[in-house]
C-alpha cells in the first residue's frame, strides 16, 4: 500500500497520542516496529519514531484497513520524511533532534558479550548469523554485521530494560532464510521473536532469562503413551491421510462441517460488523447459530466448545452482543499477527464477560477467539481449551502452564506445543496431519476421552496449578545388570564393548540359555537407564517381509492400498529426533526370517561406518519427494538366534559380516546358579540333581557332533523357578513337559537313548 493515501494530519496526531499513552517500547512492540535510526518526527520538542508513526497513522485514517506493517513500506527519505513534511510536521535526523543521539550497540559488540557469557557459537558463524543453544536446547541466533544488535529467540521476552521485540513471527511468516540451515528451531513454521538490544546490560539480562528457560523437548515416553491411547480409541487409524471411519465419525467430519458453516455464515459478516451496530449484533448471532444447530454429520450440535461457553453468545443484551461482534470482527479481519489479535480479543471480551458476572471470563474469551481463528484458518491456529492444553503442556514438556493472569503466555505456550506436535507427528510418526484441527483432535482423544467432564476453566480467582511431575527413569549400570545374571562380569563387559563398537549384535545359543533375558539387560546397560520407551522389539517369522519392517503398501478399509511405514522405519525416525540419546532395536528369532528380503537396502545402511546422511539411500517405495533414508548413529540393533532349530537355514554371510555374534552357553556350572536356586527355596539335594544331571546330558549332546553338538545343549532357564516353593514335583514336571520333548526331538532316530536320559534325569542321585 502506498503512503500517498495518508492525507490526514489528524491521523498522525492520533498515532502520536497513542505513542505518548503507551510509551515508546510498548507502542513499537504492539505494532511490530523497530526504533528509527535515520529520521524522527518532532512534536512539542519531543522526538518520535517516524516510520512507526506513519504506519500506525494509516490505520487511524483507515480503520477498516488497519495499520501498515513495517515490511509494507520503506522508512527512507523519499517516503516517510517527504510524507510527514507534506502534512506539516517537522522531521529531523538524530543529530538534529538532540545533542546526545542514541548510542548504537552493534552486533559485533553483542557477539563479544554472548561469547564471553555462553562461550563460542554451537554453529560456526556465517556471514549473517551466529547461533548458540541453551542447556535446555533452545536456540538463539545473533544477526551479524548490523549497526544495532538484534537476536532471534524462541520465546517472548519479559519486560526487561533495553530489550524490545521488533517483530513476532508466526508459522506463515517468512524470515531470514539462513535460519533454516543454522537455527531450524527459529525458522518457519516455528514461532520466533526478533528482539533488539540497546546495550550490553540489556543483552546480559536477556541471556540470563533465556538461558534458564526450561526445555520444550517433548517427553518421548509421554508421547508414546498418548499414541497408544489414541490408537486404542481409533482402532482403524493409519494416518490422518488414511484415518479410518472412527476418527472421521467422532472427530474430523463435524469439525470440517462446522468450519464450512463458519466460512459461509459468519466470516462474510465480519467486515460490515465494524461499520454498524446491527451488523455487529448479527455477527455474534451468526456464530451462536452455527455453534448450536444440529450438524448433518452427527445429528447433534458441535462439541468443540461447551454449551456453557456458547451460551455467552446468546442474543439477549443487544448492546453486549454488539460489542462482542465488533471484537470478533477485529479478530477476524485485522492484518497484524493472529496472536496479537487474540490477545486484544481476550482483553475486550474478557472485560465484557466480567461485567456480566461470568466466571472465568478470560478463559472463555480465549476459547471463543482461538476457536474462531482455527475455523477461519486451521493451518495457522488451534482452539485453546485450558484443561486440554494445561494437561498436555505439563505432561509433554514438564513445565507449568502459565497462570490465569498470563493469558498471552497461555496462548503462546499452547501454540508452540501445537506446532511442535504437528512437526513430530509428521516427521517422526509420518501421520501426515492436515492442519491443527488434527493436532487438537489428537490431544483431545488421547488426553480427554477417559477424563472426567470438567467444568469451565478459570472459575476461581486463582485456580490451583497442576504441578508437572517429572517421570523419573531409573539409572541402570553393569552392577544392576549382573544382579541375577549367571555370567562373569568380564564377559558381560566384553559383549557390551563389542556391541558398542559394531552397533549390531546377535546373541546365539540353544533353548533356555537366557538370550532374551541377557539382551534386555545389555540394552538397558547400553542406554544407561531403564527406559522401555527407547526399546522396540519384533520377532521375525517366515511371513515377515520388507513391507512389515521398512515400508510397503498395505490394504485400507476402503479396498485401496496405501503406503505404510514399517516398525524399523518408524523407530529410526524416533531415534533421529532424539540424537543425544541411544535407542535399541531388539529382533527375536532373527534367523527365522528371509533376511535379505526383510532388510533389503538396509543391509548396507546398518553397517556401523555407514550410519548418517552421507550414506542415505532412496528406499524401494520412496517417491521423488521423499528424502533419502539412513539409519541414525544412535540406534543399536541386537538379535537373538536359536542354534538348535533344525528347520532354519544358515544365516546369510552378508548379514554375518554386519553383526558381531556372541554365543551364550548353559550356566549350570556357574556358581551363582545354585546360589540362586537355594535362595528360591530349592533343597540342596534337588540342586545337585539338577546341576549334575543337566551337565551330564549336555556333555552327551555336545559329544554327539554327527547329529547334535554344543549348539544344542539345554539351557539353565528351564530350571529357574517361577513359583515361591519349588519342590521335587516341580522338577519332575519340568523334566516331563519341557526337557523330555526336547530330548526326544534331539534323538528322534534313537528313542531308547532319549528315554534312558530322561529316566536318568528323574532318578534321584
Amino acid at each position: 500500500m502506498s503512503l500517498s493515501l495518508l492525507t490526514s494530519p489528524e491521523a498522525v496526531h492520533l498515532a502520536l497520542d497513542e505513542f505518548d499513552s503507551l510509551g515508546e517500547e510498548e507502542f513499537l512492540r504492539r505494532y511490530g516496529y523497530g526504533r528509527s535510526r535515520s529520521y524522527f518526527i518532532i512534536r512539542d520538542g519531543k522526538r518520535y519514531d517516524s516510520k512507526a508513526i506513519v504506519g500506525v497513522a494509516v490505520g487511524k485514517q483507515y480503520p477498516q484497513r488497519g495499520p501498515l506493517r513495517a515490511d509494507e513500506f520503506s522508512g527512507g527519505e523519499q517516503t516517510v520524511q517527504t510524507k510527514l513534511k507534506q502534512l506539516g510536521f517537522e522531521v529531523v535526523s538524530p543529530g538534529a533532534a538532540d545533542s546526545s543521539p542514541r548510542a548504537e550497540f552493534s552486533s559485533n559488540e553483542a557477539l563479544l558479550v554472548i561469547t564471553e557469557i555462553w562461550g563460542e557459537p554451537v554453529v560456526p558463524p556465517t556471514k549473517y548469523l551466529a547461533v548458540w543453544r541453551t542447556k535446555s536446547g533452545r536456540e538463539l541466533a545473533l544477526q551479524l554485521d548490523q549497526r544495532s544488535a538484534r537476536v532471534w529467540i524462541e520465546a517472548p521476552p519479559p519486560s526487561l530494560p533495553g530489550v524490545s521485540v521488533q517483530r513476532e513471527y508466526g508459522p506463515k511468516d517468512s524470515r531470514n532464510s539462513n535460519l533454516k540451515a543454522n537455527a531450524p528451531c527459529l525458522a518457519q513454521p516455528n514461532f520466533a521473536w526478533y528482539t533488539a538490544l540497546s546495550n550490553a546490560e540489556a543483552l546480559s539480562l536477556l541471556l540470563d532469562w533465556y538461558g534458564n528457560l526450561p526445555s520444550l523437548v517433548l517427553n518421548q515416553e509421554e508421547l508414546e503413551r498418548l499414541r497408544v491411547a489414541f490408537l486404542r480409541e481409533m482402532p482403524d487409524f493409519q494416518s490422518f491421510a488414511d484415518s479410518g471411519h472412527t476418527y472421521l465419525e467422532h472427530e474430523r467430519d463435524y469439525k470440517d462441517e462446522l468450519r464450512m458453516l463458519f466460512l459461509a455464515d459468519v466470516l462474510p459478516l465480519a467486515e460490515k460488523a465494524r461499520q454498524s451496530s446491527d451488523a455487529a449484533h448479527a455477527l455474534t448471532a451468526a456464530l451462536h447459530s452455527i455453534l448450536t444447530r444440529k450438524l448433518k454429520s452427527t445429528g447433534r450440535p458441535q462439541n468443540l466448545i461447551r454449551w456453557q461457553v456458547v451460551d455467552r453468545l446468546k442474543p439477549g443484551d443487544k448492546s453486549m452482543t454488539e460489542r462482542l461482534g465488533r471484537a470478533l470482527a477485529d479478530l477476524l479481519i485485522e492484518n497484524d499477527n493472529q496472536i496479537s489479535r487474540l490477545e486484544r480479543f481476550i482483553t475486550v471480551v474478557g472485560l465484557e464477560l466480567q461485567k456480566a458476572g461470568v466466571s472465568g471470563p478470560n478463559g472463555i474469551a480465549r476459547l471463543l477467539g482461538s476457536c474462531a481463528l482455527m475455523l477461519m484458518d486451521p493451518e495457522t491456529f488451534v482452539a485453546i481449551r485450558t484443561e486440554l492444553f494445561e494437561k498436555s503442556v505439563n505432561s509433554l514438556t514438564g513445565t507449568r502452564f502459565p497462570t490465569y493472569s498470563d493469558e498471552p503466555g497461555r496462548v503462546r505456550v499452547s501454540m508452540d506445543l501445537a506446532e511442535r506436535l504437528r512437526s513430530y507427528l509428521a516427521d517422526v510418526w509420518h501421520w501426515r496431519p492436515k492442519d491443527l484441527i488434527d493436532i487438537q483432535s489428537f490431544l483431545w482423544v488421547s488426553q480427554m476421552y477417559d477424563a472426567p467432564n470438567q467444568e469451565i476453566d478459570d472459575t476461581s480467582a486463582e485456580p490451583p496449578e497442576l504441578i508437572a511431575t517429572e517421570v523419573q527413569i531409573p539409572a541402570y549400570s553393569i552392577d544392576d545388570a549382573m544382579n541375577g545374571l549367571f555370567m562373569d562380569r568380564s564377559k558381560f563387559e566384553r559383549i557390551l564393548a563389542v556391541w558398542g563398537a559394531k552397533k549390531n549384535l546377535v546373541l546365539q545359543g540353544a533353548p533356555g540359555v537366557g538370550k532374551s533375558f541377557v539382551a534386555r539387560r545389555l540394552a538397558y546397560t547400553l542406554l544407561g537407564e531403564k527406559d522401555p520407551s527407547r526399546l522396540e522389539t519384533v520377532q521375525f517369522h517366515q511371513s515377515y517381509g520388507y513391507e512389515d519392517f521398512v515400508q510397503g503398501y498395505r490394504p485400507t478399509e476402503s479396498g485401496s492400498f496405501a503406503l505404510r511405514d514399517g516398525v524399523f522405519f518408524r523407530f529410526c525416525r524416533r531415534a533421529l529426533s532424539d540424537p543425544n540419546r541411544r535407542y535399541v532395536f531388539i529382533i527375536d528369532e532373527i534367523n527365522r526370517g528371509n533376511l535379505s528380503k526383510v532388510f533389503g537396502e538396509l543391509m548396507l545402511l546398518i553397517e556401523p561406518d555407514k550410519r548418517g546422511p552421507e550414506w542415505a539411500a532412496r528406499l524401494a517405495y520412496s517417491s521423488e519427494d521423499d528424502a533419502p533414508f539412513y539409519v541414525p548413529d544412535n540406534l543399536f540393533i541386537i538379535g537373538m538366534m536359536n542354534t538348535a532349530d533344525r528347520s532354519l537355514s544358515l544365516v546369510d554371510y552378508a548379514l554375518r559380516r554386519r553383526f558381531a555374534f556372541v554365543t551364550l552357553e548353559p550356566a549350570f556350572s556357574d556358581p551363582k546358579f545354585p546360589e540362586h536356586l537355594a535362595a528360591a527355596g530349592v533343597t540342596g539335594s534337588l540342586i545337585g540333581q539338577i546341576v549334575d544331571g543337566m551337565m551330564q546330558v549336555n556333555a552327551a549332546i555336545a559329544e554327539d557332533r554327527l547329529n547334535l553338538g554344543p549348539g544344542f545343549c539345554i539351557g539353565h532357564s528351564f530350571f529357574v523357578p517361577t513359583s515361591n516353593s519349588p519342590t521335587v514335583e516341580w522338577y519332575q514336571r519340568v523334566i516331563d513337559t519341557e526337557i523330555r520333548p526336547l530330548i526326544e526331538e534331539y534323538w528322534f532316530d534313537d528313542q531308547s537313548k532319549a528315554a534312558a536320559w530322561c529316566e536318568r534325569l528323574l532318578r534321584a542321585q
